[in-house]
Protein backbone atom coordinates (compact mmCIF):
# COMPACT_ATOMS: atom_id res chain seq x y z
CA UNK A 1 0.00 0.00 0.00
CA UNK A 2 2.74 2.20 0.93
CA UNK A 3 4.61 1.67 -2.27
CA UNK A 4 1.13 2.64 -4.60
CA UNK A 5 0.49 5.43 -2.43
CA UNK A 6 3.69 6.62 -3.24
CA UNK A 7 3.88 6.27 -6.89
CA UNK A 8 0.47 7.99 -7.03
CA UNK A 9 1.66 10.89 -5.52
CA UNK A 10 4.56 11.39 -7.54
CA UNK A 11 2.04 11.16 -11.05
CA UNK A 12 -0.37 13.72 -9.46
CA UNK A 13 2.55 15.75 -8.42
CA UNK A 14 4.20 15.58 -12.08
CA UNK A 15 0.71 16.01 -13.67
CA UNK A 16 -0.46 18.95 -11.63
CA UNK A 17 2.46 21.22 -12.33
CA UNK A 18 1.64 23.16 -15.88
CA UNK A 19 -1.81 23.32 -14.29
CA UNK A 20 -0.87 24.74 -11.17
CA UNK A 21 1.31 27.16 -12.81
CA UNK A 22 -1.40 28.03 -15.32
CA UNK A 23 -3.72 29.39 -12.67
CA UNK A 24 -1.59 30.75 -10.19
CA UNK A 25 -1.96 34.25 -12.06
CA UNK A 26 -5.88 34.23 -11.25
CA UNK A 27 -5.64 32.98 -7.78
CA UNK A 28 -2.95 35.74 -7.08
CA UNK A 29 -4.42 38.68 -8.09
CA UNK A 30 -6.03 41.19 -5.76
CA UNK A 31 -9.86 42.69 -6.21
CA UNK A 32 -8.73 46.28 -7.04
CA UNK A 33 -6.26 45.04 -9.69
CA UNK A 34 -8.35 42.75 -10.87
CA UNK A 35 -11.27 45.38 -11.58
CA UNK A 36 -8.58 47.85 -13.27
CA UNK A 37 -7.52 45.08 -15.07
CA UNK A 38 -10.83 43.77 -16.85
CA UNK A 39 -12.12 47.20 -17.59
CA UNK A 40 -8.98 48.34 -19.55
CA UNK A 41 -9.45 44.90 -21.24
CA UNK A 42 -13.19 45.56 -21.65
CA UNK A 43 -12.31 48.62 -23.34
CA UNK A 44 -10.00 47.60 -25.64
CA UNK A 45 -12.55 45.02 -26.97
CA UNK A 46 -14.82 47.10 -27.14
CA UNK A 47 -13.14 49.67 -29.17
CA UNK A 48 -13.19 52.70 -27.35
CA UNK A 49 -10.55 53.20 -24.60
CA UNK A 50 -12.19 56.69 -23.09
CA UNK A 51 -13.78 54.77 -20.13
CA UNK A 52 -9.60 54.18 -19.25
CA UNK A 53 -8.59 57.76 -19.30
CA UNK A 54 -10.00 58.44 -15.76
CA UNK A 55 -7.73 54.97 -14.83
CA UNK A 56 -4.34 56.71 -16.13
CA UNK A 57 -1.85 57.64 -13.69
CA UNK A 58 -1.00 61.38 -13.54
CA UNK A 59 2.35 60.80 -14.79
CA UNK A 60 1.98 59.95 -17.99
CA UNK A 61 2.01 62.99 -20.69
CA UNK A 62 -1.23 63.83 -22.19
CA UNK A 63 -0.39 64.25 -25.35
CA UNK A 64 0.76 61.06 -25.22
CA UNK A 65 -2.25 58.91 -24.55
CA UNK A 66 -4.37 59.26 -27.92
CA UNK A 67 -1.98 58.51 -29.82
CA UNK A 68 -1.35 54.76 -27.29
CA UNK A 69 -5.26 54.28 -27.28
CA UNK A 70 -4.95 54.17 -30.73
CA UNK A 71 -2.18 51.79 -31.34
CA UNK A 72 -4.09 49.49 -29.47
CA UNK A 73 -7.24 49.49 -31.23
CA UNK A 74 -4.80 49.77 -34.34
CA UNK A 75 -2.99 46.18 -33.28
CA UNK A 76 -6.18 44.16 -31.71
CA UNK A 77 -8.15 42.74 -34.55
CA UNK A 78 -12.34 43.84 -34.83
CA UNK A 79 -14.44 41.50 -32.56
CA UNK A 80 -14.47 39.23 -29.76
CA UNK A 81 -11.38 37.16 -29.25
CA UNK A 82 -12.07 33.51 -28.92
CA UNK A 83 -10.70 32.97 -25.96
CA UNK A 84 -9.18 35.00 -22.39
CA UNK A 85 -7.32 34.49 -19.48
CA UNK A 86 -4.77 35.83 -17.40
CA UNK A 87 -1.47 34.37 -17.79
CA UNK A 88 0.49 36.67 -15.79
CA UNK A 89 0.74 38.18 -12.70
CA UNK A 90 3.25 40.11 -10.44
CA UNK A 91 3.34 42.25 -7.47
CA UNK A 92 5.31 43.96 -5.26
CA UNK A 93 5.21 46.49 -2.59
CA UNK A 94 8.32 48.22 -0.95
CA UNK A 95 8.90 51.23 1.52
CA UNK A 96 11.42 53.74 1.02
CA UNK A 97 12.62 55.63 3.79
CA UNK A 98 14.32 59.17 3.20
CA UNK A 99 15.23 62.74 4.69
CA UNK A 100 11.96 63.56 2.83
CA UNK A 101 10.12 60.72 4.93
CA UNK A 102 8.79 56.87 4.67
CA UNK A 103 7.21 55.91 0.83
CA UNK A 104 4.76 53.06 0.74
CA UNK A 105 4.48 52.05 -3.14
CA UNK A 106 3.00 49.36 -4.96
CA UNK A 107 3.89 47.98 -8.30
CA UNK A 108 1.19 45.39 -10.17
CA UNK A 109 2.06 43.56 -13.51
CA UNK A 110 -1.03 41.44 -15.83
CA UNK A 111 -0.89 40.28 -18.82
CA UNK A 112 -4.18 39.27 -20.47
CA UNK A 113 -3.65 36.48 -23.78
CA UNK A 114 -6.56 37.06 -26.37
CA UNK A 115 -6.33 34.48 -28.49
CA UNK A 116 -7.81 35.11 -32.60
CA UNK A 117 -8.05 31.80 -34.19
CA UNK A 118 -3.99 31.11 -34.67
CA UNK A 119 -2.98 34.55 -33.84
CA UNK A 120 -2.23 35.30 -29.65
CA UNK A 121 -1.81 38.95 -28.42
CA UNK A 122 -1.02 40.10 -25.29
CA UNK A 123 -2.47 43.29 -23.52
CA UNK A 124 0.17 44.30 -20.94
CA UNK A 125 -1.12 46.42 -17.67
CA UNK A 126 1.00 48.12 -15.34
CA UNK A 127 -0.35 49.72 -12.48
CA UNK A 128 1.24 52.10 -9.71
CA UNK A 129 0.23 53.96 -6.40
CA UNK A 130 2.64 55.23 -3.21
CA UNK A 131 0.96 55.45 0.30
CA UNK A 132 -3.03 55.34 0.02
CA UNK A 133 -3.81 56.40 -3.12
CA UNK A 134 -5.59 54.35 -5.56
CA UNK A 135 -4.16 52.04 -8.04
CA UNK A 136 -3.19 53.95 -11.87
CA UNK A 137 -2.08 52.75 -14.79
CA UNK A 138 0.95 53.13 -15.71
CA UNK A 139 1.51 50.89 -18.90
CA UNK A 140 -0.97 49.85 -21.58
CA UNK A 141 0.28 48.10 -24.72
CA UNK A 142 -0.31 45.40 -26.57
CA UNK A 143 1.79 42.61 -28.09
CA UNK A 144 1.48 39.73 -30.60
CA UNK A 145 2.88 37.20 -29.79
CA UNK A 146 5.93 35.04 -32.86
CA UNK A 147 4.86 31.65 -32.46
CA UNK A 148 8.79 30.84 -33.25
CA UNK A 149 9.23 31.65 -29.72
CA UNK A 150 7.14 29.04 -27.77
CA UNK A 151 6.20 26.06 -30.52
CA UNK A 152 7.30 23.07 -30.18
CA UNK A 153 10.37 21.83 -32.07
CA UNK A 154 10.44 20.36 -35.62
CA UNK A 155 12.98 17.87 -34.88
CA UNK A 156 14.43 16.76 -32.40
CA UNK A 157 17.89 16.94 -31.77
CA UNK A 158 20.47 15.19 -29.42
CA UNK A 159 20.39 17.73 -26.38
CA UNK A 160 16.02 17.39 -26.75
CA UNK A 161 16.62 13.02 -26.52
CA UNK A 162 18.92 13.14 -24.44
CA UNK A 163 16.50 15.64 -21.96
CA UNK A 164 13.53 13.87 -22.71
CA UNK A 165 15.28 10.98 -21.36
CA UNK A 166 16.09 12.05 -18.65
CA UNK A 167 13.72 13.98 -17.36
CA UNK A 168 11.72 10.57 -17.65
CA UNK A 169 14.08 8.39 -16.76
CA UNK A 170 15.59 10.00 -13.73
CA UNK A 171 11.92 10.37 -11.42
CA UNK A 172 11.37 7.02 -12.64
CA UNK A 173 15.00 5.39 -11.29
CA UNK A 174 14.07 7.60 -7.86
CA UNK A 175 10.72 6.59 -7.28
CA UNK A 176 12.22 2.74 -8.02
CA UNK A 177 14.63 3.07 -5.33
CA UNK A 178 12.12 4.52 -2.65
CA UNK A 179 10.12 1.35 -3.46
CA UNK A 180 13.40 -0.59 -2.87
CA UNK A 181 14.12 1.21 0.32
CA UNK A 182 10.63 0.50 1.87
CA UNK A 183 10.79 -3.25 1.04
CA UNK A 184 13.66 -3.37 3.29
CA UNK A 185 13.01 -4.14 6.68
CA UNK A 186 13.68 -2.26 10.24
CA UNK A 187 15.95 0.51 8.19
CA UNK A 188 17.26 2.63 10.51
CA UNK A 189 16.25 6.48 9.62
CA UNK A 190 13.65 5.98 7.03
CA UNK A 191 12.50 9.04 6.97
CA UNK A 192 16.17 10.86 6.36
CA UNK A 193 16.46 8.29 3.61
CA UNK A 194 13.58 9.01 1.56
CA UNK A 195 14.15 12.72 2.21
CA UNK A 196 17.72 12.44 1.02
CA UNK A 197 16.27 10.37 -2.04
CA UNK A 198 13.77 12.82 -3.04
CA UNK A 199 15.74 16.00 -2.76
CA UNK A 200 19.32 15.41 -2.88
CA UNK A 201 19.45 15.87 -6.97
CA UNK A 202 22.25 18.13 -8.02
CA UNK A 203 23.79 19.22 -10.11
CA UNK A 204 20.46 20.89 -12.17
CA UNK A 205 20.17 21.08 -15.78
CA UNK A 206 17.65 23.09 -17.80
CA UNK A 207 16.82 22.38 -21.26
CA UNK A 208 14.70 25.41 -23.65
CA UNK A 209 12.32 22.86 -25.16
CA UNK A 210 11.97 25.38 -28.22
CA UNK A 211 15.06 26.17 -29.13
CA UNK A 212 17.08 23.23 -27.96
CA UNK A 213 19.33 25.01 -26.16
CA UNK A 214 20.82 23.71 -22.35
CA UNK A 215 22.53 25.62 -19.82
CA UNK A 216 23.46 24.26 -16.10
CA UNK A 217 20.80 25.81 -13.68
CA UNK A 218 22.80 25.21 -10.66
CA UNK A 219 25.34 25.91 -9.65
CA UNK A 220 25.67 28.58 -11.92
CA UNK A 221 27.37 32.16 -12.18
CA UNK A 222 25.67 34.57 -14.31
CA UNK A 223 26.19 38.47 -14.78
CA UNK A 224 23.87 41.06 -16.14
CA UNK A 225 25.94 43.87 -16.87
CA UNK A 226 27.55 44.88 -13.58
CA UNK A 227 25.39 42.58 -11.54
CA UNK A 228 26.89 38.80 -10.99
CA UNK A 229 24.13 36.72 -9.95
CA UNK A 230 25.28 33.32 -7.57
CA UNK A 231 22.99 30.70 -7.78
CA UNK A 232 24.31 27.63 -5.65
CA UNK A 233 21.15 25.63 -4.72
CA UNK A 234 18.02 24.63 -7.17
CA UNK A 235 15.38 22.47 -5.70
CA UNK A 236 14.54 19.45 -8.13
CA UNK A 237 11.60 17.07 -6.62
CA UNK A 238 12.51 13.51 -8.01
CA UNK A 239 15.62 14.94 -10.20
CA UNK A 240 13.53 16.00 -12.98
CA UNK A 241 10.64 17.91 -14.47
CA UNK A 242 8.40 20.25 -17.07
CA UNK A 243 7.60 23.52 -16.49
CA UNK A 244 5.86 26.22 -18.67
CA UNK A 245 5.14 29.89 -17.30
CA UNK A 246 2.36 30.21 -19.40
CA UNK A 247 1.29 28.84 -23.65
CA UNK A 248 3.34 31.80 -25.03
CA UNK A 249 6.24 30.81 -23.11
CA UNK A 250 8.56 28.75 -24.22
CA UNK A 251 8.55 24.79 -22.12
CA UNK A 252 11.81 23.75 -20.08
CA UNK A 253 12.95 20.36 -18.85
CA UNK A 254 14.82 20.10 -15.97
CA UNK A 255 16.79 17.39 -14.95
CA UNK A 256 19.45 16.28 -11.85
CA UNK A 257 21.75 13.82 -11.16
CA UNK A 258 19.77 11.68 -8.44
CA UNK A 259 23.01 11.81 -5.91
CA UNK A 260 20.95 10.79 -3.17
CA UNK A 261 19.06 7.40 -4.63
CA UNK A 262 22.93 6.30 -6.22
CA UNK A 263 24.34 6.84 -2.53
CA UNK A 264 21.54 4.54 -1.23
CA UNK A 265 22.32 1.94 -3.84
CA UNK A 266 25.93 2.09 -3.56
CA UNK A 267 25.63 1.64 0.14
CA UNK A 268 23.22 -1.26 -0.08
CA UNK A 269 26.04 -2.69 -2.72
CA UNK A 270 29.19 -2.22 -0.99
CA UNK A 271 28.98 -1.66 3.24
CA UNK A 272 24.74 -2.26 3.35
CA UNK A 273 22.33 -0.37 5.25
CA UNK A 274 21.88 0.06 9.01
CA UNK A 275 18.73 -2.10 10.32
CA UNK A 276 17.14 -1.97 13.42
CA UNK A 277 17.26 -5.18 15.75
CA UNK A 278 14.05 -7.43 15.87
CA UNK A 279 11.40 -6.69 17.59
CA UNK A 280 11.67 -8.80 20.95
CA UNK A 281 15.25 -9.29 20.54
CA UNK A 282 18.14 -7.52 22.91
CA UNK A 283 20.41 -5.85 21.22
CA UNK A 284 24.01 -7.34 20.81
CA UNK A 285 25.81 -7.15 23.84
CA UNK A 286 29.42 -5.00 23.16
CA UNK A 287 32.42 -6.44 25.04
CA UNK A 288 33.69 -4.47 27.94
CA UNK A 289 37.01 -2.50 27.13
CA UNK A 290 39.81 -2.18 29.44
CA UNK A 291 39.64 0.81 31.43
CA UNK A 292 43.08 3.58 32.15
CA UNK A 293 41.99 4.13 35.55
CA UNK A 294 40.36 0.55 36.70
CA UNK A 295 38.88 0.42 40.42
CA UNK A 296 40.80 -0.50 43.57
CA UNK A 297 40.52 -4.20 44.99
CA UNK A 298 38.97 -4.63 48.37
CA UNK A 299 41.09 -6.54 49.88
CA UNK A 300 44.88 -4.45 49.67
CA UNK A 301 47.25 -7.19 49.82
CA UNK A 302 45.32 -8.70 47.31
CA UNK A 303 47.84 -7.88 43.86
CA UNK A 304 46.61 -5.76 41.36
CA UNK A 305 45.61 -5.82 38.44
CA UNK A 306 45.33 -9.73 39.20
CA UNK A 307 47.47 -12.50 37.70
CA UNK A 308 45.96 -14.31 34.66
Amino acid sequence: MMRILLVLLACGFLSACEALQSEAADRMIDEETRAIVDLATDAALAGDLEPVRPLLHPAIPAGSVDGGFAEILAILPDGAPDRRSLIGYQFSNNVTVSANGTVESRRRTAVVLLVYGEDKYGLIQQLYAENDEPLRITTLRVVLYDPAAYAAPEVLTRPHQIFLAAAIGVPVFVILTLIAMYRLKRVKRRILWTLFILLACYPVFQLNWTTGSWQMLAPAVRRSGAITHYQLFELSFLGGGYSRAAEVEPAFLLAAIPIGALFFWLKLITVGIRRKPPKGEAPVAVPEQATSNPPAPDNPDKPWPPRR
